[in-house]
């Protein structure tokens, strides 16, 4: 009895108080595991005509639908929200719908999906997430998660990727795998990060060869973040607090979310001169000597993403998920007509996002 009544206390914590929407924590675990892997809260769409892509190198074509999937590096882009941002900017005359389907610490095989089931059931819960959205453009990074396996990861990953990307092919998207990131080095007492970075440079390279063999693009991180690392480091064994790219080796800070943004949308093709200068210690581009507007345009159309995805966020994995879905819902069931009445808002911002996208 006493149990149960903690879970309740945990699950009311959780459900009512508001908790931070993304995160690694206690409360976000907990959040995890009180979802139902069998019911999905989102509704199948509609059946979309596919985009026509020209012949040649990859590029964004007006219409496409990006699905970032993944692990914690995907599910804390939305924090700031510089990816999202920084590859609308280089794409102003299109219209590119992006969803963040990442979430921490899962693998290709869906094992942070699976709340009180197994992983098979978190895969169900990836592909019917994928099928709901119908992208046109997968961009799959689960190369850190992965990695942290080692040894014992390296043995499934081909079959786990296998997997994952049959299911992926199924809507005929354009797909492209990302490598790891680097480990930064930090002070005592954060681990040495040379063995970490050896196994994702492993991993990375076992990702670029499964992407070769299938004839999808694959990008290239590592190196150029490893590069960014080191440039903040200058001659010192680690970088001084303010030059540092993540909180603690692994999870980027704004500042190395902007090193990601830029190295990921080169990886595109895009050409990344005219964004703005600079960002601040939150994320928020700043303004400096002749690039006033431009990153007045480029905060405004920021805020404008962090409040569709918080939107979105809320609409496929709403907290209290377990009570409208799951095997509680005879007590809170009747709520779960609420999570579709998230669309319109979501529609709503996003129109927005187009209208400063498009101002001249």
């Amino acid at each position: 009895m006493k149990c149960a009544r903690r879970f309740d206390v945990v699950c009311w914590c959780v459900a009512v108080i508001g908790l931070p929407w993304i995160g690694d924590g206690l409360f976000g675990n907990l959040a995890v595991q009180a979802a139902e892997p069998e019911v999905s809260p989102a509704a199948a769409a509609t059946t979309r005509p596919p985009v026509q892509r020209p012949a040649g190198p990859f590029q964004l074509v007006d219409g496409d639908r990006v699905a970032f999937v993944g692990d914690t590096v995907i599910e804390r882009m939305a924090r700031e929200e510089l990816v999202e941002t920084v590859l609308t900017l280089l794409n102003p005359s299109k219209n590119i719908l992006f969803r963040n389907l990442g979430w921490s610490a899962d693998t290709v095989f869906g094992d942070s999906r699976a709340g009180f089931g197994t992983a098979a059931d978190g895969f169900k819960q990836l592909t019917q997430q994928v099928r709901d959205f119908q992208p046109t453009v997968v961009i799959v990074a689960y190369a850190n998660a992965m990695s942290a396996q080692r040894e014992a990861g390296l043995s499934r990953l081909d079959a786990g990727y296998a997997a994952l990307l049959d299911m992926l092919a199924e809507g005929k998207p354009t797909i492209i795998l990302l490598s790891a990131t680097p480990h930064e080095a930090l002070p005592s007492p954060y681990p040495d990060p040379t063995e970490s970075n050896q196994w994702r440079k492993t991993y990375s390279d076992r990702i670029a060869q499964i992407a070769a063999t299938r004839g999808l693009l694959s990008i290239d991180l590592f190196t150029p973040l490893s590069t960014a690392m080191t440039a903040a480091r200058g001659t010192a064994k680690v970088a001084p607090k303010e030059r540092r790219l993540t909180d603690n080796g692994v999870h980027f800070n704004p500042q190395g979310y902007w090193e990601f943004s830029r190295a990921l949308a080169t990886g595109l093709g895009l050409k990344t001169d005219a964004l703005p200068s600079a960002i601040g210690v939150k994320g928020e581009f700043v303004t400096t000597v002749g690039d006033k507007q431009a990153a007045v345009r480029a905060e405004a159309l920021r805020q404008k993403i962090l409040e569709k995805n918080l939107l979105f966020f809320h609409r496929w994995r709403p907290q209290n998920e377990t009570y409208l879905f799951g095997f509680r819902k005879h007590e809170q069931g009747q709520n779960a007509k609420e999570i579709p009445m998230f669309d319109p808002l979501i529609e709503k911002v996003e129109a927005e996002i187009a209208a400063i996208r498009t101002a001249k």
